[in-house]
């Protein structure tokens, strides 16, 4: 009659520990979804500003080209003024 006894609380300390473990997976898959939802805002942020940057840097090169263009301009507005100063 002892077996039996032992064998039933073995078998609901067996239990309980199935279920303390399953408690613990249902955590740790809650746990892991959250981190990939936090990982995939991340990568929307990184997406943007990785866009972001590009955008800038492209608007800096349009900057400085016509900055450029500007004094290109001017030079040659200068030079075909003094070519006719000449001429005349």
């Amino acid at each position: 009659m002892q077996d039996i006894v032992e064998t039933q609380e073995s078998i609901t300390d067996l239990f309980q520990k199935i279920s303390d473990i399953k408690a613990k997976a249902s955590q740790s898959e809650k746990m892991v979804q959250e981190i990939c939802a936090d990982i995939k805002k991340l990568d929307y942020a990184k997406n943007h500003l990785q866009t972001s940057i590009t955008s800038l840097n492209r608007l800096q090169m349009l900057i400085n080209a016509v900055a450029q263009l500007e004094v290109t301009a001017a030079a040659t507005s200068i030079h075909s003024t003094h070519l006719n100063h000449h001429d005349t």
